[in-house]
């Protein structure tokens, strides 16, 4: 091992081992490492992304349209000639009701008759066995009776089996009558019957989307019905709408929104559509949605389930976890200086010595800017205490330190220690808070945040 010989006084040599000076020396800086890390503050960081929240609320709600409903003018079995979803004009024939049973008795015991239906018709049935198998949602299983219903009719009006001169002189030899009805207004036929049918949109309560008390008949040709009984209704116009409840959060969503748009649960279907908000007899706040698309894919349907887009902000996403208040001294905007290099900004601070009153520029950091005010820093290492006074550049106007605010943000720590930075919050979930992003003094993308700042404060050390 190296080592050197100095003489020491008497002329003594003094022997010295470099080695263990440069031992020594790493052993120190080992310590001193420890000790600073040890000091400084271990802490789970985020980095700052760009994103954005969707807000995607799920409503039910019940569909009013303008229905005319058809009775019978007596008691019978009834026929129908259309099935639910067609168009009718006025004068066509709807139904028929005959009073005995006969004929239904008849079309069963003479199934030798061809009632066979033609290719065309095969295939709007086909077409419409794999619209309903594809749209299917098992929570609405009442569609499949509407739907079985829709089937038979169909197959009663594709076979023309009424038409058939054969068939009606047959029934007229053997003393077989019945009466049509015919539809006294044109739109689209429904042989769906639940009540709602007149009600007025004023009248709904909270009773009515309790869908337990809810009861809707699904008619089809054969079946036995009263006098005066509801079998069927025509929807007079393309024009619809639905009716939901407004919860508290809805309200302060949908303040001064007029235009929505919706998506149908189950289905690939959106829409845009007009809101209003409406009180009801009862008291609550319901909320109506006019749409003038898709009435006929829901004419059998009396609730309908949807998602609001209530639109998407983008801007940079951060954990709620992550925000603290801090207090801010402000400065009337006009009070912002240049330094003599004019990149750097700050203001005109009043100082006082011996020798009298002067004015010094002081590069400041700047927090914050809402146009009329500057916030900086407000501690006691701060050259701006309250009290100070700061002059106008150019002039001798002064105005004196004391008014504060407090500012919402997160501790940027990409130098190793923490500096506060300004967020304005556009949107939030549960978890996440969404930025406003490219503000002057705010957070860029890909910065360093602490998670949880309890306990920290602002120029702490931080080991990440």
């Amino acid at each position: 091992m190296a080592s050197n010989n100095i003489k020491g006084l008497g002329g003594k040599k003094i022997r010295i081992n470099i080695g263990i000076i440069v031992f020594m020396v790493l052993f120190a800086y080992i310590i001193f490492t420890a000790f600073t890390s040890f000091k400084k503050n271990k802490v789970n960081f985020y980095e700052v992304t760009e994103g954005s929240m969707t807000k995607n609320t799920e409503h039910r709600g019940i569909i009013i349209r303008s229905e005319t409903v058809m009775r019978t003018p007596k008691a019978g079995y009834i026929n129908y000639f259309v099935s639910g979803g067609k168009r009718v004009g006025v004068g066509s024939e709807v139904f028929s009701i005959d009073e005995t049973g006969a004929m239904n008795d008849f079309l069963s015991a003479n199934s030798v008759y061809d009632f066979s239906l033609s290719s065309d018709s095969v295939k709007r049935i086909q077409k419409d066995l794999k619209s309903f198998s594809s749209e299917f949602d098992e929570n609405n299983f009442n569609s499949v009776y509407s739907f079985k219903s829709n089937i038979n009719n169909s197959m009663l009006e594709y076979s023309n089996v009424f038409e058939s001169e054969a068939i009606q002189q047959v029934m007229n030899e053997s003393g077989i009558s019945f009466s049509k009805e015919y539809a006294p207004v044109a739109g689209t036929v429904s042989l769906t019957i639940d009540g709602f049918e007149e009600r007025d949109i004023q009248s709904i309560n909270d009773e009515d989307f309790n869908i337990q008390n809810y009861h809707a008949e699904h008619m089809s040709s054969g079946q036995m019905v009263g006098s005066s009984a509801p079998v069927c209704r025509i929807v007079t116009d393309e024009n619809w709408q639905i009716v939901f409840k407004l919860s508290d959060e809805d309200k302060d969503a949908f303040t001064n929104t007029k235009n929505l748009r919706i998506k149908f649960k189950g289905t690939s279907l959106t829409a845009d559509c007009q809101l209003q908000e409406i009180n009801s007899v009862d008291g609550n706040t319901y909320a109506r949605l006019y749409l003038n698309r898709y009435m006929v894919d829901f004419i059998n349907d009396r609730f309908v389930s949807f998602n609001i887009d209530s639109g998407s902000n983008a801007g940079l996403k951060i954990p709620k976890s992550a925000v603290v208040s801090k207090t801010f001294l402000v400065i009337p905007e006009g009070y912002l200086a240049r330094g003599g290099d004019d990149t750097s900004e700050g203001f005109y601070k009043e100082v006082y010595s011996e020798k009298g009153t002067s004015v010094q520029y002081i590069p400041t950091e700047i927090y914050y800017s809402d146009g009329e005010k500057y916030y900086i820093n407000f501690s006691s290492e701060s050259p701006f205490q309250p009290g100070d006074y700061v002059v106008k550049p150019g002039t001798n106007e002064r105005y004196k330190l004391g008014e504060t605010a407090s500012l919402q943000g997160v501790y940027n720590i990409n130098k190793g220690y923490t500096i506060f930075k300004q967020i304005e919050i556009i949107d939030s979930n549960e978890e996440y808070y969404t930025v406003k992003k490219n503000q002057k003094y705010g957070l860029c993308v890909y910065d360093h945040i602490l998670f949880d700042p309890e306990g920290i404060n602002e120029g702490d050390f931080i080991y990440q």
